[in-house]
């Protein structure tokens, strides 16, 4: 997404200032390092306004960019909702003492990731976000974005069958199905919390934690009765 210097310093200030969380922006392709002014910089970030505002004006502001310290390589909830409220990219590198990993990047704004053999994200490249990258890419449909937290179904929310009707989808039948329908189901889970679109000839596109993204055969999930709910998008 941006060129080697700029990855390079990201990695370099996360480094610096490693065990606290480092901060920044991205500005006409130039990372510029900022103060982490959080009272608890080890755990959390705060850029304060008064630190970017002067920077981004008359200038393209690309993207904003902390690292997290607790080996957590996906977006906590609020770095969802301020990235959303944001609307611009946002990225986050792994930090250790001398080490720093190559940041991610996330939001609406940022490039679209492979459809196949992308890396598993909660909050990114999920199950979910692959659904919603799917009918980015292949039906140019923007499907709403649900700020979701890691292993959402084991806390308490029922994300997939809560907002499928807000997302433009209405059940219908197994018999009903055709490309581009989305199918739900439960994985290691008594809870739906996993879905998929579904391909020709009995596939399902799908992602599935610790693996990449990939195509499989729909009918050992059929089988073992996982599959929850077929639905097909009628818009909203």
């Amino acid at each position: 997404m941006f060129n080697v210097k700029v990855i390079n310093d990201i990695r370099a200030h996360a480094m610096q200032e490693f065990p606290n969380e480092c901060c920044g922006i991205v500005v006409d392709n130039q990372y510029i390092p900022l103060i982490n002014r959080h009272e608890i910089p080890s755990e959390h970030f705060r850029i304060e306004p008064r630190d970017y505002l002067p920077l981004i004006t008359n200038h393209e502001f690309q993207a904003v960019v902390h690292s997290h310290v607790n080996e957590k390589d996906w977006p906590s909830v609020s770095d969802q909702e301020s990235q959303t409220k944001m609307k611009v990219p946002w990225g986050i590198c792994i930090a250790r003492e001398n080490w720093a990993s190559q940041p991610f990047w996330f939001g609406d704004q940022a490039p679209i990731p492979p459809i196949r053999n992308r890396e598993f994200r909660h909050g990114v490249t999920d199950c979910y976000g692959l659904v919603r990258d799917w009918y980015r890419v292949h039906r140019n449909i923007l499907l709403p974005n649900f700020i979701r937290q890691d292993d959402w179904w084991e806390k308490g929310d029922n994300l997939l069958e809560d907002n499928f009707g807000k997302a433009g989808f209405i059940p219908i039948e197994r018999k009903e199905l055709k490309k581009g329908d989305v199918v739900l189901g439960k994985v290691v889970s008594k809870k739906t919390n996993h879905c998929g679109v579904y391909m020709d000839g009995h596939m399902i596109l799908h992602h599935l934690p610790k693996r990449p993204s990939r195509i499989d055969m729909l009918g050992p999930y059929e089988r073992h009765k996982l599959i929850t709910h077929y639905l097909r998008y009628v818009g909203c």
